[in-house]
């Protein structure tokens, strides 16, 4: 198997803007997709094949594939999983009809190898199945939680005022992992395609506690910061009032499944902010992690 040219499905959101730069680095070609070609005008795409395609148009998404030896995939809308399971059944059959050799999914969370009743972990699952459904090898990362998540506004804007506010219990422990080593992960995979059918979970250099979080982020702020616990349930109402009305739940599904996502988050014993990451890095071992007081000290706080 030669891998040459890769496409980058999502390369427009917070995760994929980090993948196409890393593919570069070692040398692939590498094509960007979006049904907006003007949010592919950024720095992070220069060298990039640049591609007009929407999820809805299958024949666009099959035209994008033609000459791709390799698929990088995350889903869009894990908020509805009937319609991101039909993109991810989209790009499946493009890529098979398109003869791609290799497929590698970015899971964006962890995901149980069973149901377990939670609506964004089985909705996970199911995109997973969903893509290795089809005869193309598949390569799943199911990573921890990412640290840009704390560059959100809806935790930034609060750190601005010496404030960390988040739903995670303060002794949650987490393997905290930055989007260009999620990245890094995914191009080292190109060359190891005999991982197929392999569901690896991925995290950061260090176990941190949510306090441990609050500390290094005030370092790197240059002030201490005071914790403050709000439940799951009123995160989802919070977050209903940012993004809840395009997620095409209702409010009461929306914040239901925000509650027990961050519940399950901080209770379950399986605990899916944490990954074996020592078994990860020995299938990989050229990958190179950032530990969150590195990745801290390079953000602009302000």
């Amino acid at each position: 198997m030669t891998i040459e040219t890769v496409i980058v499905f999502g390369a427009t959101g917070m995760q994929g803007r980090q993948q196409p730069r890393e593919l570069l680095k070692h040398g692939y070609k590498v094509r960007v997709v979006s049904r907006k070609l003007e949010l592919l005008d950024g720095p992070e795409f220069e060298g990039t094949e640049k591609v007009l395609a929407d999820y809805d148009d299958p024949a666009s998404i099959a035209a994008a594939m033609k000459g791709v030896d390799a698929v990088f995939y995350q889903a869009q809308s894990m908020g509805d999983v009937d319609r991101c399971n039909r993109q991810t059944e989209t790009v499946r059959k493009a890529a098979e009809q398109e003869g791609v050799e290799l497929i590698i999914v970015n899971s964006s969370m962890w995901a149980p190898d069973e149901p377990c009743g939670q609506y964004n972990f089985d909705g996970v699952l199911s995109m997973e199945e969903t893509m290795r459904a089809g005869p193309i090898p598949v390569i799943v990362f199911r990573p921890t939680l990412f640290m840009s998540n704390l560059h959100g506004d809806w935790v930034k804007d609060n750190l601005r005022k010496g404030l960390y506010r988040y739903c995670h219990k303060p002794d949650l422990a987490s393997d905290w992992i930055c989007l260009e080593d999620v990245a890094q992960f995914m191009v080292a995979a190109l060359k190891k395609p005999e991982l197929a059918g392999r569901k690896i979970g991925i995290g950061g250099p260090d176990r941190l506690t949510t306090l441990d979080v609050v500390d290094l982020i005030g370092d790197a702020m240059g002030k201490k910061l005071r914790f403050e616990h709000v439940t799951p349930r009123q995160f989802g109402e919070e977050f209903w009032d940012l993004w809840g009305n395009i997620t095409g739940l209702s409010h009461e599904a929306f914040v239901d499944g925000f509650d027990s996502f961050y519940t399950m988050n901080n209770e379950d014993p399986r605990k899916p902010f944490q990954a074996d990451v020592k078994a990860a890095l020995a299938l990989f071992p050229d990958v190179k992690l950032t530990s969150m007081r590195e990745w801290a000290a390079r953000q602009d706080w302000s």
